[in-house]
């Protein structure tokens, strides 16, 4: 065999040369050399991959960097509600990036050795992996989450690590022992805890509507909770937060806390910015709130962003609590609910307090979207109407009874005496009446828009109420008091100068109805600019299937609101282009010679009703079903 320094001063492709040489020729007499040989150029192969390895140049970057890169590649949940990313349910994605680990030698060496990348630990992912590679590092814990079982044996692994614990969010409705061993289990310090979740079904695992004592009482970081079913915890607990979700609070409501006793809470939480109400607070009845707080309290959260009530059963308790708040001008508000679980639920009058001096979130709205439409047009266990003020737009969706908004005309004028945009949805064939009601609070409205479900019955009934010369003679104190509190003319929303309409493209254009309404309105002094027909995008015929009547029997809903009515009649159906385009002209004739621009659009997409950021994580994190454990 050569000496060391002989090796050396041979090029490498004359010693593979000569190896590939020696074997070929070479008589082996014994399977063992073969092994040996083999064993051998396995271990070379992989040195030379690791060298060829090193010369890419993304494995040049130095491991800090690597590592912070490899973050991006994980699932992170939000600390406060961490609801799935497709808002339906969690996904398998929180486990992808363990991938990296097969890359190669230097990315596994890497990511198995970096603490901050296993600092995530899920009960359903080999959750004692994730706690060695941790090491010291601060956690995240889920416990029951994305798995819905929570066994003890899983609670045991983490028990040990509770004083480096960041976030916990721990959902123990599945939990099948005793109760008390679980808040005995977590009776030990959590001084670095930041976040808290912990959702439980009520008296299935817990004796009363009282918080056992948790974490000793120290808690000093604590920020974020999220809370299910209970009442009253330990004095002392759950101050200085900043985001705070109450939910499903048990029944009856004299088990819920008083007005007094939660606006005590919520000042020991003035910086407050995420509150979430749902089937959760001081909804207790009148009689029942005692003491009831002074007439003049206040408490004032100035740093709020987000204000949500669900499921709500009586508005007029959400109204009660909202005379003691002070909010800023920029906090959103969301309301929410099903209008069976109670009578006055679906009255929206019930909702706004007589003074909003304190409440400019509520005030100065400058678009209003409604939509009505008739409960049996919803999937069952929708919640049926969503009332939201947001960014100066004033959201009443999902309206389900006429009843409902009957009300609304007094009481909504401070909050939309500024609007200047409306637009409308309207299955319920609203009366005129009510309709001349709605739009005496409106009277700075300078744009309409109409969006007419499968016929024009609905538009007409809404542009009856703003023709100049009343349809009827029915002079109702309602709106007489409204034009005189608001010096309103005859003529209702005399601003008015845009009327659009969002309408199938296989549906008829309205053409005569419209331009008479156009044409009167001229008449009076009052002329619209602009008339606009907005043609909605349809999927082209060839993509229709009609499917056979289904032969099952139609799923019993939990709540039988109303009796079926029978289908709507089918739209007419315009057969051919040419016909589309010669009624279009003659709409544009009619019209053209009383508003000063007609305007016609093709394959649009339709204004979305909700809020942009609709559903929100309160709606999603409490109302979701989590599938059952694979």
């Amino acid at each position: 065999m050569p000496e060391p320094i002989a090796l050396h001063r041979q090029s490498t492709r004359d010693l593979l040369d000569a190896l590939t040489w020696r074997v070929t020729n070479k008589s082996y007499k014994s399977i063992g050399d073969l092994d040996l040989l083999d064993s051998r150029l396995q271990k070379l192969t992989a040195i030379a991959r690791g060298k060829r390895n090193a010369l890419i140049p993304v494995n040049q970057l130095p491991a800090e960097l690597m590592v912070i890169i490899f973050t991006y590649s994980q699932q992170h949940l939000a600390s406060f509600l961490p609801t799935p990313p497709n808002g339906i349910a969690y996904d398998k994605h929180h486990r992808d990036w363990l991938s990296l680990l097969h890359v190669c030698r230097h990315w596994r060496g890497i990511a198995a050795t970096s603490n901050l990348l296993w600092t995530t630990i899920d009960n359903g992912l080999v959750p004692q992996k994730f706690l060695r590679r941790s090491g010291n590092a601060p956690l995240t814990v889920y416990c029951g989450v994305r798995m819905r079982s929570c066994p003890k044996s899983d609670l045991s692994l983490f028990l040990p690590h509770l004083h480096r614990i960041r976030e916990l969010h721990m959902d123990i409705s599945s939990w099948v022992l005793s109760i008390q061993d679980l808040y005995t289990a977590i009776s030990k310090p959590a001084p670095l805890l930041e976040s808290l979740t912990l959702d439980t079904m009520g008296p299935v695992t817990a004796p009363n509507a009282h918080l056992p004592a948790i974490f000793n009482g120290v808690m000093p970081r604590l920020r974020k909770l999220c809370l299910e079913y209970f009442t009253y915890w330990p004095t002392g607990y759950f101050r200085g937060l900043t985001s705070l979700c109450l939910h499903h609070m048990p029944f009856p409501e004299s088990l819920r806390p008083t007005t007094a006793q939660f606006l005590d809470f919520l000042e020991s939480s003035p910086d407050l910015e995420e509150l979430i109400l749902v089937s959760a607070g001081p909804t207790r009845v009148d009689a029942e709130d005692v003491p009831a707080p002074h007439t003049e309290r206040l408490v004032a959260l100035n740093k709020l962003r987000e204000l949500t009530f669900g499921k709500i059963i009586d508005l007029s308790c959400v109204r009660r609590l909202l005379s003691y708040l002070s909010l800023p001008e920029n906090a959103h508000m969301y309301f929410w609910g099903c209008p069976a679980l109670g009578a006055n639920d679906g009255d929206i009058a019930n909702l706004i307090p007589t003074n909003l001096t304190h409440l400019p979130c509520m005030l100065g709205m400058e678009e209003w979207r409604i939509r009505c439409a008739p409960y049996h047009t919803f999937p069952t266990g929708r919640d049926n109407y969503i009332v939201a003020f947001v960014d100066k737009v004033l959201y009443t969706l999902d309206i389900g009874l006429e009843a409902h908004i009957a009300r609304m005309a007094p009481v909504y004028a401070p909050v939309l005496r500024n609007v200047r945009k409306l637009y409308v949805n309207d299955t319920l064939d609203i009366s005129t009446a009510l309709w001349q009601d709605l739009f005496c609070c409106v009277p700075q409205l300078q744009e309409l828009i109409i969006r007419p479900h499968l016929l024009w019955n609905a538009s007409r009934g809404i542009l009856a109420a703003l023709y100049p010369e009343p349809v009827t003679q029915d002079k109702a104190p309602i709106r007489t008091g409204l034009k005189s509190m608001l010096r309103l003319d005859d003529i209702l929303c005399p601003e008015l100068k845009k009327l659009s309409f969002e309408v199938a493209s296989t549906v008829q254009g309205p053409g005569f109805y419209i331009s008479t309404f156009i044409n009167e309105r001229k008449v009076r002094g009052k002329p619209l600019d602009e008339l606009e027909l907005r043609y909605l995008r349809t999927p082209p015929p060839a993509d229709i299937v009609y499917s056979p009547p289904s032969t099952t029997p139609p799923a019993q809903t939990p709540f039988p609101l109303a009796p079926q009515p029978p289908p709507p009649p089918p739209p007419v159906i315009i057969p051919n282009a040419q016909e589309q385009t010669s009624l279009e002209m003659e709409s544009m004739r009619v019209a053209s010679a009383s508003v000063r621009e007609v305007v016609y659009m093709h394959d649009q997409e339709p204004i979305v009703l909700e809020p942009k950021d609709w559903p929100i994580r309160g709606y999603i994190w409490t109302t979701m079903t989590l599938p059952e454990d694979e």
